[in-house]
């Protein structure tokens, strides 16, 4: 047995309709994240980290949506052969990768995207690898993608150009 398959016996035997009600609630909350991250940023007036969030977003969607043909993964469930890498996990971690807020908010986002990657075990639709995976990229990519520095890359290409 690999851990994916114990992880997956775990979370199907403590399936209910309770249990599955409530984490369908939770795995749909990413939507919310991506939208509130977009607020705070709207609110903010960061017109600069808005565009990057809005755009580094899309980015990550397609890279997972990539891995996603080329690793034709079955999901546990069998619905389907999209399974790796989760793209809630990925866009979740994203968020709190992404949003420059202070230490405390940042682990709360953490906390919060972790439930979302355990929903999506628990609703039998992700092994543990592909939930791991997608939060990896995703934490990893909206950290990177903050980090851009805009301005300094523009000015090294309009230094180039004007050679």
């Amino acid at each position: 047995m690999t851990i994916d398959t114990v992880v997956k016996a775990f979370f199907v035997a403590g399936q209910s309709p309770l249990s599955t009600q409530i984490f369908n609630i939770i795995s749909f909350s990413v939507y919310i994240m991506l939208v509130v991250g977009g607020i705070y940023l709207f609110y903010k007036r960061d017109k600069l980290n808005l565009t990057k969030y809005l755009i580094g977003g899309l980015i990550l969607w397609g890279i997972i949506e990539v891995l996603k043909i080329l690793a034709m993964r079955e999901r546990p469930d069998l619905s389907g052969n999209d399974s790796f890498p989760s793209r809630h996990a990925g866009l979740s971690f994203f968020v709190a990768g992404f949003l420059p807020i202070d230490m405390k908010l940042k682990i709360q986002l953490c906390i919060w995207a972790a439930l979302i990657a355990v929903s999506r075990l628990a609703l039998n639709l992700h092994w543990l690898s592909d939930v791991v995976v997608g939060s990896v990229i995703g934490f990893a990519f909206g950290y990177l993608v903050e980090k851009i520095k805009i301005e300094e890359i523009k000015n090294k290409i309009l230094q180039a150009v004007r050679r």
